[in-house]
């Protein structure tokens, strides 16, 4: 050793000491706050919701044509007065924009189950997944308006654009308690 450099020397505990030391060891528990749990269990439901009804979509437009001769006549007649709204809003409802349609239900599907991992991590308390939902749930809502622009509204309702965007500034809220 140098003339600089002291010995590091570390008390003995006795095993009375040892004892103390170890109870005085509180476990930390990492609770999650019912506002995140409500969100996340919410968001979970709206999820399911969501990605039943963009996978019936997708099913829908890539099969608009066997709807026409299957035995169930009423979901043929609601897709039917679904492709005169579109057409009236100037949305292509050929092959080429059916298919068009199909691909932005199953783009919005994948974003689905993306913003699920993200909302199942925050309810771990997990930071990351707070990113990982808001820029999921962002493309979600962007996807139609690229594909489609403005006759996104003639697609889709403005409760169902706004609702992503809602739970996001809810979301916002709840940063303080992801601590991991």
């Amino acid at each position: 050793m140098s003339k600089k450099q002291k010995p590091i020397i570390k008390p003995k505990l006795s095993s009375k000491n040892k004892k103390q030391s170890t109870s005085e060891v509180k476990e930390v528990k990492l609770e999650v706050p019912n506002g995140l749990k409500f969100l996340c269990l919410f968001s979970f439901l709206g999820f399911i919701y969501c990605l039943l009804l963009d996978t019936s979509d997708y099913l829908a437009y890539s099969n608009f044509h066997e709807l026409a001769t299957s035995a169930d006549q009423s979901a043929f007649e609601l897709m039917e007065e679904r492709m005169a709204k579109y057409e009236m809003n100037d949305i292509d409802i050929s092959d080429k924009g059916m298919n068009k349609l199909a691909r932005m239900s199953i783009y919005r599907t994948i974003f689905d189950v993306i913003a699920m991992v993200g909302t199942a991590l925050m309810f771990f308390r997990v930071k990351r997944g707070f990113y990982i939902y808001a820029v999921s749930q962002f493309l979600y809502v962007a996807i139609p308006f690229f594909m489609f622009g403005l006759s996104t509204f003639a697609i889709f309702e403005k409760g169902m654009v706004m609702i992503p965007i809602i739970y996001i500034g809810l979301f916002t809220t709840q940063i303080k308690y992801l601590t991991r």
